[in-house]
């Protein structure tokens, strides 16, 4: 097997470790100024980091109904399901307060990092819909958003960008405030670029500067990764048996709760439920098939910076 698919797996797993730092960097539209005011705070309160595709047909295509419907008693308080074909999206969501005769503030997303979903943000969303309409999403391939099928999911950066994209237009409706943590950072930098109609603002918790080893799918196709599973699955035996090594070795309960107290400013917040839900969500009959998408995949089309200039840009 090629080294670069040794690699892909490696700096894969070592992202879970990459980033203790206690600061975090908030971007927000100020019209009055410039596009975006920056500035560093010495506090990072959140978690940790995970997973990309060429848009599936059935999100490209089919316009995915909104859906309010809650999930199963004894889940979360506030939890929705959003459904399409193949799809199977989790989301918390809590209405603000509604006051006659005054105009809706705009809403706020949550955007979880790696191997977490948006069970990392169950107080944030109570706490934020105090002044606004909020929101927590799942990844599809983590938390508790899974295809019902895998076969031709490809788990990238540039597919989960599309997915949040595809939930703003479809059951936010509009415009919205967008936080990511870890991996949630850097895809709201990319969803910032990219669809710059449907982000009002963006708050970057610790966010990571890169994701996946392999090149974008333009430069990857020729040259020696194209001899190398480029992510869309199913995965084959031998990429799939390399991943899990890894996979199985980090979903243990000590090294997650010692990665979390890495990357938490308090300690208490590492607590053993949240341990829980992401040993239960790595759980998931189809978690190791995901995992190896995700070390295969394809970089995102924009690196970091670019993506940051760009949102800026269109600010």
């Amino acid at each position: 097997m090629a080294t670069g698919a040794m690699h892909a797996v490696i700096s894969l797993a070592f992202l879970l470790l990459d980033s203790s730092a206690r600061s975090h960097r908030v971007i927000q539209k100020d019209s009055q100024r410039r596009p975006y005011v920056t500035r560093n705070r010495a506090s990072a309160r959140l978690s940790r980091n995970f997973f990309r595709l060429p848009k599936p047909k059935a999100m490209e295509t089919t316009p995915i109904p909104r859906s309010r419907k809650t999930y199963p008693a004894g889940v979360y308080e506030g939890s929705h399901r959003w459904e399409s074909q193949g799809l199977d999206v989790h989301y918390l969501a809590a209405d603000g307060p509604k006051t006659k005769g005054e105009a809706t503030k705009t809403p706020l997303l949550f955007l979880p990092g790696f191997g977490v979903g948006s069970f990392q943000y169950i107080e944030s969303v109570k706490r934020a819909s105090r002044g606004r309409n909020s929101y927590a999403l799942d990844w599809v391939g983590q938390g508790r958003s899974w295809p019902s099928d895998p076969t031709g999911f490809q788990l990238s950066a540039d597919f989960w960008v599309e997915q949040a994209a595809a939930f703003i237009t479809d059951v936010i409706g509009g415009p919205t405030y967008i936080a990511g943590n870890s991996l949630g950072g850097f895809l709201a930098a990319q969803l910032a670029a990219r669809h710059p109609e449907l982000v009002k603002g963006v708050i970057l918790l610790n966010a990571t500067p890169f994701w996946a080893i392999r090149p974008p799918k333009a430069k990857s196709s020729t040259g020696p990764w194209s001899n190398v599973w480029d992510g869309v699955l199913p995965a084959p035996s031998s990429y799939k048996s390399l991943s899990s090594f890894f996979f199985n070795a980090l979903r243990q309960e000590d090294i997650i709760k010692s990665i979390l107290e890495m990357v938490y400013v308090d300690k208490t917040q590492a607590a053993q439920e949240l341990v829980r839900e992401i040993l239960d969500s790595a759980a998931h009959p189809i978690g190791e098939d995901a995992y190896a998408s995700i070390a295969f995949s394809p970089r995102a089309s924009l690196p970091f910076a670019d993506a940051l200039k760009a949102g800026s840009r269109a600010g």
